[in-house]
């Protein structure tokens, strides 16, 4: 499925149908087309045609974090796998690899003359935190937490989609194969196993939160260019459920960055209440004149649980929570669970 880099929370500021110019290379060749959204849903179509000819389409939805990947399949046979970025209101840059080996690079919802100049210039990429292109491969960082004691670690599906290579880098700094076994993509849930068992193994909550209860978040935002042991961030949770009222998130207030995604959401009893997942992408809001600020979503345990128990996965569950922690205990907890996820592609699909 194509995934462009509209924000799946800064669907706010693309209500409504509209088409997005898009405009790129394959190679060299240049190519052009349109990104067509339908309405509130963080979902389309889009359509483009290369100079010599060759037609390419594909649907996308779009991930989290600023950021998505796509899949393109072309007429002559051509697939590519390609990485979106947003760098303002409905404007960004996207680039990737064909199953040939070729530069794809794109600009969406600039005019064309202006697209030309940025194709000429790096672009910004990445998704959920710092991209390296390195012999045709490009690395992508994201979070996860073991969930039992076999191995099993939960994240976001966007962090480990269309992998070729996955590592995760352990609470005691070793790095791991890691490998895709179970997926959601509707919830954005993804379970990725090492052959570690691990010392410590998170505790999911009983559900018993409210609005105002604390919100602490573990991660690794920004991977190369924030601590690589880690970040804690707090706040509040700000809503018992997301955008459009959508009951499987919670909105928390707790600061996310790109590579959080997948990370563990925790109460001040260090119990996961949800998986962070999206912010709301201040660039398309401010567009329609709101600026948000701390608007950021996790999905709740309750999915997740519905999750493991779908594909019999176990998991720890307290049931009753013990008394509240202060910020730098529980941080202490999530650090010894989390792991950081290294997704490595090369083009292929």
């Amino acid at each position: 499925m194509l995934k462009t880099a509209a924000v799946i929370l800064g669907a706010l500021a693309l209500a409504g149908c509209g088409d997005i110019p898009v405009v790129g290379k394959i190679g060299q060749t240049p190519f052009k087309g349109t990104i067509h959204r339908n309405g509130i849903n963080p979902t389309g179509t889009i359509a483009v045609a290369s100079a010599k000819g060759a037609q390419c389409i594909g649907e996308y939805s779009a991930d989290s974090m600023r950021s998505g990947s796509a899949d393109l399949r072309c007429d002559d046979g051509r697939f590519a796998v390609v990485h979106f970025r947003s760098t303002a209101p409905g404007q960004g840059f996207g680039e990737g690899f064909t199953d040939k080996g070729e530069i794809v690079s794109a600009v969406y919802g600039l005019p064309e003359d202006e697209a030309s100049v940025y194709l000429k210039k790096p672009a910004p990429l990445g998704t959920n935190g710092n991209s390296a292109a390195d012999g045709g491969k490009r690395v992508f960082g994201g979070t996860g937490f073991f969930i039992n004691d076999r191995g099993d670690v939960l994240t976001n599906r966007h962090v480990v989609r269309n992998c070729s290579d996955i590592t995760a880098r352990l609470p005691d700094g070793r790095t791991v194969p890691a490998k895709a076994i179970y997926a959601d993509g509707a919830n954005d849930l993804a379970i990725v196993r090492v052959d570690e068992t691990p010392a410590e193994t998170a505790v999911l909550s009983d559900g018993a939160y409210r609005q105002g209860d604390t919100a602490i978040a573990y991660g690794f935002p920004l991977p190369g260019g924030l601590a690589q042991d880690g970040v804690l961030t707090t706040g509040t949770i700000s809503a018992l459920a997301g955008l459009g009222d959508d009951s499987r998130f919670v909105q928390m207030s707790t600061p996310i960055q790109p590579g959080n995604s997948g990370g563990p959401l925790a109460d001040s009893s260090a119990h996961v209440v949800g998986v962070v997942t999206a912010e709301l992408d201040g660039a398309h809001a401010l567009k329609k004149g709101i600026l948000p600020q701390n608007v950021n979503f996790a999905i709740k345990e309750s999915v997740v649980k519905t999750f493991l128990g779908a594909h019999a996965i176990p998991f720890r569950q307290s049931p009753t929570a013990p008394p509240p922690l202060a910020a730098s205990d529980v941080g202490a907890v999530l650090k010894s669970v989390v792991v950081a996820i290294a997704c490595t592609e090369t083009g292929a699909p």
